[in-house]
């Protein structure tokens, strides 16, 4: 074993917390990250003559060196790979923006926000059995995957680079930075399409994303103008009240 494609995406992860683990200085993570490719318990490393535990180390070493590359497929075992987040509804893009904040973590969720039957449309139904599915995968199948839909979201985010974050109005009194925007901010904004479509959350949820982020940039800028229309108001008060 000395090649990405040989390690599964349930051990790359496992990988990654040890390499994040600051209790461990390097030697100590190429050791743990060892046990967890060749399935050797850390008992077992420890008991191993020194030669051959380091060919082990060496070849960790040589793993980490080199760079996960991969083609995108198109296809991955029994599910078709959807590449083209503009196309997904408003509820994978949300599940997208969440997955994405711990990417190798979540990696075989987002597969699976991404994939559908061969012969059958996208379900939510469905999203746990794909994402262990993909667990069991190599780290090079699915990271080259996750990375084609990181490119596609990030395209897609460019062209509403302006919709992202509260108006400025809201931010000066620091609402972009508010727990509750951060947290809940992608619910707040499918409650507010929904009162706007006059439509159940769920189907929010189920609307194309760029219908749902139309729908937004409606909202935003009405609520732009409200603002402006508020301070016109009051300052046409204060200036009939100075001239009395």
């Amino acid at each position: 074993m000395g090649n990405w494609d040989k390690i599964s995406l349930c051990k790359f992860q496992l990988i990654d917390l040890i390499n994040a683990n600051t209790a461990y200085d390097d030697f100590e993570k190429v050791m743990q990250s060892a046990c967890v490719v060749f399935d050797k318990t850390e008992y077992e490393m420890n008991r191993m003559k020194p030669k051959k535990a380091l060919r082990y180390a060496g070849k960790i070493r040589k793993i980490f060196q080199s760079p996960i590359e991969g083609r995108r497929a198109s296809r991955i075992g029994k599910y078709r790979m959807l590449y083209d987040v503009s196309q997904v509804t408003f509820g994978q893009y949300v599940e997208l923006a969440f997955f994405f904040q711990a990417q190798v973590t979540h990696a075989h969720r987002i597969l699976a926000s991404m994939s559908r039957p061969v012969f059958g449309k996208y379900k939510t139904a469905g999203h746990r059995r794909r994402a262990a599915y993909f667990l069991k995968l190599s780290v090079e199948t699915v990271m080259t995957s996750v990375k084609a839909i990181q490119e596609s979201l990030k395209q897609f985010n460019q062209e509403y680079h302006w919709l992202f974050g509260a108006p400025e109005e809201a931010s000066a009194q620091g609402a972009k930075h508010d727990h509750f925007n951060q947290r809940y901010g992608w619910q707040y904004s499918a409650s507010a399409i929904a009162d706007y479509e006059r439509i159940p959350l769920d189907q929010v949820y189920a609307m194309p994303v760029r219908q749902a982020f139309n729908d937004l940039a409606f909202l935003k800028e009405k609520v732009k103008y409200e603002v402006r229309e508020r301070d016109r108001l009051m300052k046409e008060h204060q200036m009939r009240n100075n001239g009395r």
